[in-house]
């Protein structure tokens, strides 16, 4: 018989919950059209798994103006190397649902989406991420801007987005980085101007050299400038140009041009995931999913938090998602009453719970899952009785997670029947009601129940909306929004006014949710939950 957790809406998206992700190349909605083998013909038919044993090193992928990417893959040693070369074509359809268009139709309709909002006669700029130093001469590991991101689909770094809206006519600009040869040899290959000009879908792609003279020359002609307000070196550069060419012009005595915040515009359309963007999703909650399995399955007594975290990472890896989404929390017996604990360089002891919330980056969308177990592979008395009460709080609010209730209300439903738990389980005493208006719970739940998440694990977006009277509501909930539903119970080593056998036990549920209209989905359903799961999982292990 299913139980609660079992019998939410299954999404309308493909048979991906029944598919267990073989190591692939890392390309989304993308069919074998045909391969070669040191430019010979081989079958197509066969199993992409018989490429996992295979020493493979993506040296390019290039989405074409016919639709296609093709990956060259290394095969072999360099004396005896041979080159596999898959062609993919695209499947990504324009409302993301029906018929097939280029990736870069979809960005493209974002941006058309964004031009629909701004005010006429109006400038926008938008600044893609730069590199960022690690340390004396070494970079971290280049991601790009999310906002820019969303709306270009361009990974370099460096680069900048102009739109441009006057007489109701719409243009998209591109400001890039020139192709040097010299500089290819050691970071690889650039789109430079031509072929991001040939290629991504822009109206006009222009050198980062001619950047500050476009502006100078063009941002005074509108008269509502959009920046981001987040954005430390764009908001007063455009500023100081306003400022300088008014004087210059002779024109002080004119309005100053108006700031617009473009964050507002893009987040609101962030929050609507799209079905390609859920797609990808459910693939992350899907290999972090099999991360957490991997740790529970590693865990025994004394093992340490970073063993337990390099399984994560290796089971991220595995499936193509190189990156976590966030630094993973891995922390055993009362380090889990750090909500943000992530030194993870404790040993574990026997009988101590774990609290790992972990998941992977794939294809620039995010996954989070928090999941709570037994280092030794079974619950104990008190372990099992709070765990219950966390896991029982998280089922109910992720019941109420449908389309038309209010965000806030989904934290409500699990503060209710968090308390609820710890009443009947002699922690707090008193009229629920009461107890929730004076926020006993806090002592032991301090945190939000829910979060947006998408491209940022964290997803952009308010959680209250104004009202035309001027009222502040929370946002009411609508089909393609995606959240996180995490309700915990922290009770520290050191809280006194607990019994003993309550104190150094941490504990945190987290899934990913896609609100639709049947009813909530959890995409991270692959993880074990249930106190029965979870000791199911651990003690097969090997």
């Amino acid at each position: 018989m299913k139980s609660k957790i079992d019998s939410f809406v299954k999404p309308s998206l493909s048979n991906k919950e029944v598919a267990f992700f073989k190591p692939k190349p890392n390309a989304s909605n993308l069919k074998l059209s045909s391969a070669t083998l040191n430019n010979q013909p081989i079958n197509t038919k066969v199993n992409q798994s018989t490429f996992s044993s295979l020493k493979q090193s993506v040296e390019r992928f290039n989405i074409t103006k016919d639709s296609t990417a093709t990956y060259n893959i290394n095969i072999g040693t360099n004396k005896n190397k041979k080159v596999l070369r898959l062609k993919y074509s695209n499947t990504v359809s324009s409302d993301y649902r029906d018929k097939p268009l280029p990736l870069v139709m979809m960005y493209k309709a974002r941006r058309d989406k964004i031009f629909s909002k701004m005010q006429n006669n109006s400038f926008c700029v938008l600044s893609g991420e730069k590199d960022k130093a690690r340390s004396y001469d070494t970079d971290f590991a280049f991601r790009q801007q999310s906002d820019f991101y969303y709306l270009t689909g361009f990974k370099e770094p460096n680069a900048s987005l102009v739109l441009i809206k006057k007489d109701n006519v719409a243009k998209s600009i591109l400001f890039c980085q020139d192709r040097v040869v010299e500089n290819e040899i050691w970071e690889g290959q650039r789109y430079g101007v031509e072929r991001a000009n040939k290629y991504l879908g822009f109206d006009t792609v222009y050198s980062n050299q001619l950047f500050e003279r476009f502006i100078a020359q063009h941002v005074n002609n509108f008269s509502n400038v959009y920046v981001s307000y987040d954005d430390s070196f764009m908001l007063p550069y455009l500023h100081n140009v306003l400022h300088s060419t008014a004087v210059n012009w002779r024109r002080v005595d004119r309005p100053m041009n108006s700031f617009r915040d473009i964050d507002t515009l893009i987040h609101a359309l962030r929050k609507i995931k799209s079905k390609q963007e859920i797609d990808i999703m459910y693939e992350a909650a899907k290999i972090s999913a099999q991360g957490h399995i991997s740790a529970m399955k590693r865990a025994a007594p004394d093992v340490t938090e970073y063993e337990l975290e390099a399984e994560l990472l290796k089971k991220f890896a595995q499936y193509g998602a190189k990156n976590p989404a966030y630094s993973s929390i891995v922390a055993g017996g009362n380090n889990a009453c750090i909500l943000h604990y992530t030194e993870n360089n404790q040993q574990i002891k026997g009988g101590d719970l774990v609290l790992i919330d972990a998941g992977c980056e794939h294809q620039m969308y995010a996954s989070d899952i928090s999941r709570t177990f037994p280092v030794n592979g079974k619950f104990n008395t008190e372990q099992k009785a709070l765990y219950e009460v966390v896991l029982n709080a998280q089922v109910k609010a992720i019941e109420h997670a449908r389309v038309g209730n209010t965000f806030e209300s989904i934290h409500d439903v699990a503060v209710r029947h968090i308390t609820i738990g710890l009443v009947k389980l002699g922690i707090l005493s008193g009229n629920i009601d009461e107890l929730i208006k004076e926020k006993a719970y806090k002592a032991f739940y301090m945190h939000q129940t829910c979060h947006w998440i998408g491209i940022d694990v964290h997803d952009r977006g308010p959680y209250h909306v104004k009202k035309d009277n001027g009222h502040v509501m929370s946002e009411i909930l609508k089909e393609g929004m995606c959240l996180t539903v995490e309700p915990g119970l922290y009770i520290s080593k050191n809280n006194k006014a607990v019994a003993p056998k309550w104190r150094g036990i941490g504990i945190r549920i987290e899934d990913d949710v896609v609100i639709q209209k049947e009813g909530p989905f959890v995409l991270s359903h692959d993880a074990p939950k249930t106190v029965q799961a979870i000791e199911q999982v651990m003690s097969a292990k090997g």
